[in-house]
Order: structure tokens, then sequence, then C-alpha cells
């Protein structure tokens, strides 16, 4: 079974280091670019660890392979959002995401209403792992990120 550890501001380096590599090995996937971030002081890599539930999974901590987190939703009061999900080449399919995940949303549970999150339309294997966790698409259209990536909403309710 894997190791899940919370990724707290003292250990931006290992969210540098796998966000690096999914903006390098998923060029598209996400909005931002890794030519824009590879340069970045560890600083502009610790906003997501302040103000987020972020987690991640391994073999052993302190060495990622998976890392997902959740926060308040910014202007909808009863939601969450699940986001900066990504898994190295090495942990697809180990059931690793899987864990952390279930993790997430027993964490958000109480706390929140529903899960909403955003997914590259056409990301299939990373539907296939929303929709093995409940999550549907909404109603809304598919929609541009700041990057240009068509991107579909997707959502799920939690327990209260």
């Amino acid at each position: 079974m894997p190791a899940l550890w919370q990724l707290t501001p003292d250990r931006v380096g290992e969210w540098r280091g796998i966000r690096l590599a999914a903006l390098r090995d998923a060029p598209g996937i996400f909005a931002d670019a890794w030519a824009d971030w590879v340069d970045r002081p560890d600083a502009d890599f610790l906003p997501p660890l302040d103000n987020s539930d972020f987690w991640a999974a391994g073999h052993v901590p302190g060495h990622p392979l998976a890392v997902a987190r959740w926060a308040r939703h910014d202007t909808v009061a009863d939601a969450a959002m699940l986001m900066s999900v990504f898994a190295r080449r090495e942990a697809r399919g180990t059931g690793m995401m899987d864990r952390l995940i279930h993790h997430l949303l027993g964490r958000a549970s109480g706390q929140a209403r529903r899960m909403l999150l955003h997914v590259a339309a056409g990301n299939d294997p990373a539907i296939r792992l929303y929709c093995r966790h409940g999550f549907q698409p909404t109603p809304r259209a598919p929609f541009p990120n700041r990057d240009g990536v068509i991107e579909i909403e997707m959502m799920r309710p939690l327990p209260a």
C-alpha cells in the first residue's frame, strides 16, 4: 500500500519536482507550461501548499509519485475543487491515485456538499479515474482555460 503524506510549505521541493515533471511530461494537460516554471524559485511554488489541503503518495514519504489537493471553491459556497492531480508514469495503474483521491474526498466530506474538478477534454485516462470515484460531467459547456486547453467540469456529491 502506498504511503500518503501532506505536502506543507516545508516540503516545497517535493511539490516543485513533481509539478515540473507534470508540466514536462503532460504538455497541454495543465494550464501552465514547463518553460514558464522551470527557472522559478521555490517561493513561487508555495501558494498551493499554503492555501489548500495538499497530499502526495509514493512508496516512501519524500519521494512523491502522485499528488492532488483540494480547497474550498472561490465562488460556489457549498463546493470544493479537486486540483493539481498528477501521477508519474511509474505510478499509473498502481492504485496510488485511487487511494489519494479517496483520501482527499474523505477529508473534504463535511466541509463542502460537492467536489468539482476541471479536466482537459480528451484526457480519457483521467476522466475514467474520476468516473471511478463518482464524478460525472456537469451541464456546463466545455470551456478553454487560460492557455486555450479545452476543459470539462465534473462533479460528485460529498457526504455530510
